[in-house]
């Protein structure tokens, strides 16, 4: 008898490898504390600020979006926060 491979075990690693990179990128700023002094002219204190402002806007939208996906669902919530990311690079060009 031959046993059927489970293929959830190929999504739970690719999302863990996800998970794994994006947070590995989130918190990489302190790598470039160098870069970003002599490249902007920023001290210590700014870039850790504006990293730190950014940790608390992240928690105060995750708190917004755990709301809507509760009440509007995440298919709905995720093809949104597509659009979203997708407007904001082609400004950024």
């Amino acid at each position: 008898m031959r046993v059927k491979y489970f293929y959830g075990y190929n999504i739970v690693a690719a999302g863990f490898a996800i998970q794994a990179v994006s947070i590995g990128a989130l918190f990489a700023y302190g790598v470039f504390f160098q870069e970003f002094q002599a490249e902007f002219g920023w001290s210590r204190a700014m870039i850790s600020g504006a990293s730190s402002l950014a940790f608390f806007v992240m928690g105060a939208i995750g708190i917004l979006a755990g709301r809507l996906n509760d009440r509007i669902g995440p298919r709905i919530l995720h093809a949104a926060a597509g659009i979203g990311l997708v407007s904001g690079h082609m400004l950024l060009s």
